[in-house]
């Protein structure tokens, strides 16, 4: 018997393939795996790592050479 469509296939899926099209990364994930989508557990919402180096990415100076770094940002404390 075929199983019928779901949240994933109607929604999930949909919406991964849109945000991939707008240059997005995905990580395809495990439910019983947190490191295989580069965290520790899954209480952790945020890939950090990807995220510190997303925001000294955008962070440029009139340049256009990075100026954030670890010292101004201090991302750590704020992640």
């Amino acid at each position: 018997m075929a199983q019928s469509p779901d949240e994933k296939t109607y929604v999930e899926i949909p919406f991964i393939k849109q945000l991939k099209g707008m240059g997005w990364g995905h990580i395809e994930g495990d439910i019983d795996v947190p490191y295989l989508t580069e965290r520790d557990s899954f209480r952790e919402v945020l890939l950090t790592g990807r995220l510190r180096a997303a925001v000294k990415k955008i962070n440029l100076d009139d340049e256009g050479s990075p100026w954030l770094d670890d010292d101004r940002g201090k991302l750590g404390d704020a992640l």
